[in-house]
Parts: structure tokens; sequence; C-alpha cells
């Protein structure tokens, strides 16, 4: 199902060892694609959202 969440360590680290489980079932490649990359700034994720939208309102046409 994908990669988790860039959030998921802020998210469930006061519930449980989310980092230790994390790193027991992903890749290196994996961590580092999920947490360790620098995070797109929001302009450039707003606008990648909104061609997103544009294209899948065109297909609906």
């Amino acid at each position: 199902m994908g990669l988790p969440c860039f959030k998921t360590l802020d998210c469930w680290y006061v519930h449980f060892q989310v980092v230790e489980y994390l790193k027991q079932e992903l890749s290196t490649v994996e961590w580092r694609e999920s947490f360790e990359k620098p995070p797109t700034p929001k302009m450039l994720s707003l606008a990648e959202l909104i061609r997103k939208a544009q294209n899948q309102a065109q297909e609906k046409k």
C-alpha cells in the first residue's frame, strides 16, 4: 500500500515505539524515502495538488 506518511512518527510516538517498529519493517531505502527526505516546500505541494485536481477534472469530461 505504499510508504508510510512522513508524519507517522509524530502521530504515533506517544502510543508505541513507532521508530523501532518501522525500522524493523521498512528497508533502509524505504525509511529514507519516508522520513529522511527534506520536506516538499508548501507552494510546490500546493501546485502539485492543483495540477492533479485539474487533470482529474479533465479526465471526467
